[in-house]
């Protein structure tokens, strides 16, 4: 049976981590952002969620696919203008 991601999470010190539609850990595509950012998206459904931690102290924040795949630098995040709803 095939792994099918369903969450992915940039944290601030720019590990990634990813969950199935269960909620359980994909080990192939965690790690280092730069690493594993390539094989997420590639592999990533088109209903997957993207977010990022800016931080230790603030809570998730969920961006399009596109703004997820250009978060660079880490962990400000300062060459990205995120179009947030309010």
């Amino acid at each position: 049976m095939t792994t099918v991601i369903k969450t992915i999470i940039k944290c601030a010190n720019d590990m990634t981590l990813v969950f199935d539609r269960s909620g359980k850990q994909v080990p192939k595509y965690q790690g280092q952002y730069q690493k594993v950012r390539e094989g997420i998206l590639k592999d990533a459904p088109p209903d997957a969620v993207f977010g990022y931690f800016p931080d230790e102290e603030n809570e998730l924040i969920i961006v399009p696919r596109e703004e997820w795949s250009l978060m660079l630098d880490s962990p400000s995040h300062n060459n990205i203008v995120f179009n947030l709803p309010p």
